[in-house]
């Protein structure tokens, strides 16, 4: 009898350590995230299970605004121009687009098709005294086809994305204050605007404030916007544009007064069922009340994350729809959209500048 007690809690012990040993693989699997690419200190690297390795030395191209990958080459904007990192042969920086003037500042996005890149860059600040001089592009990967976008008639612009006939893009025009109150297309061959779009509540003070983002299906656009009551108080709204029949749908943001990251304030999911966002406490930006979305068919906001660390960039979501990429000013890592975990990526290397994938 006593052996046969010992038979079975033999095979019960074998069976709890083999429980237990599928648990954990189910663990390692979950936090099992997508490599990365950054630039730090002039250089390109690419990061597979937390270990760097360059890619390609960039010092020669000048200072980096932007990176984004398409076509499996990262293309890199820099001060002199648009380049594509070919790692197919031996890491080659090959020119696709390039500047005479020499930029403050720059951005470069991947529109919704994914073979089209956008480029921007000022040549002179926009509240100096001089004209304000705009370079904006479109780069066309499969084609290697760069086109100039004549910006004559507006300044510094926050490009969202393009219409569906690649036509036109739609912008958010920014000067010396970051507010503001429509959004427009611009033709992508005159340079001139083709169509404005209204986001003021004309029933109260309200004022947009630099965050928007059109969805990847084109019906929407997301925005967030302060409002000030008439007795000084203070509150923050998230509104979704319907690009198909003009309405505006207003909600107030979790925890308001809040804002989002100031340049990565909303991201949408590739199937536009949902956006995503950091959220603040201001004015001081020093609470931070964690990530947040708003899916567009139920009309709600869920919280994805209690808190992050600073106020961090989201920069994208991953193919498969599971990972949010984001940087902070001292961390860099993902969120799993679906349980909210927060994996954080450490950067052996020094100078981090950008992270992309």
């Amino acid at each position: 009898m006593r052996q046969k007690t010992a038979i079975i809690t033999s095979v019960l012990l074998v069976c709890l350590i083999f429980l237990q040993a599928c648990q954990n693989a189910s663990v390692t699997q979950t936090t099992s995230t997508p490599p990365i690419f950054f630039v730090a200190d002039g250089k390109l690297y690419q990061q597979v299970n937390n270990t760097p390795k360059m890619l390609a030395d960039l010092t020669s191209i000048g200072e980096i605004y932007g990176a984004v990958k398409s076509a499996d080459s990262p293309f890199v904007l820099s001060a002199t121009g648009l380049y594509r990192i070919d790692l197919a042969s031996q890491k080659a920086i090959k020119t696709a687009v390039t500047f005479d003037a020499q930029p403050l500042y720059g951005m470069l996005k991947q529109m919704s098709d994914p073979n089209v890149l956008l480029y921007e860059v000022a040549i002179t600040a926009p509240c100096g005294a001089s004209e304000n001089q705009i370079i904006m592009g479109l780069y066309r990967v499969k084609e290697d086809q760069a086109q100039a976008i004549p910006m004559t008639e507006h300044g510094y612009t926050n490009v969202l994305g393009m219409t569906a006939d690649q036509k036109n893009v739609y912008g958010v025009p920014v000067g010396c204050d970051p507010a503001f109150d429509r959004f427009l297309t611009i033709s992508t061959d005159s340079g001139k605007t083709a169509q404005e779009f209204s986001i003021l509540d004309a029933e109260q003070k309200e004022y947009g404030y630099g965050h928007a983002a059109v969805s990847p299906n084109l019906q929407y656009v997301a925005f967030t916007t302060t409002l000030v009551g008439q007795d000084g108080s203070i509150a923050d709204r998230f509104g979704l544009y319907n690009l198909n029949d003009g309405s505006i749908k207003r909600l107030e943001l979790p925890n308001s007064p809040s804002t989002p990251h100031p340049w990565g304030g909303l991201l949408w999911a590739a199937d536009s069922q949902k956006v995503y966002f950091s959220l603040n406490s201001v004015p001081s930006s020093q609470k931070s009340y964690g990530l947040w979305s708003f899916d567009v068919a139920k009309g709600e906001f869920a919280q994805v994350t209690q808190q992050f660390e600073g106020t961090p960039q989201l920069i994208s979501i991953s193919s498969d729809g599971q990972w949010l990429l984001f940087q902070g000013e001292q961390a860099v890592g993902y969120v799993n959209l679906s349980t909210g975990e927060q994996v954080n990526v450490p950067i052996s290397v020094k100078g981090l500048h950008l992270v992309f994938w």
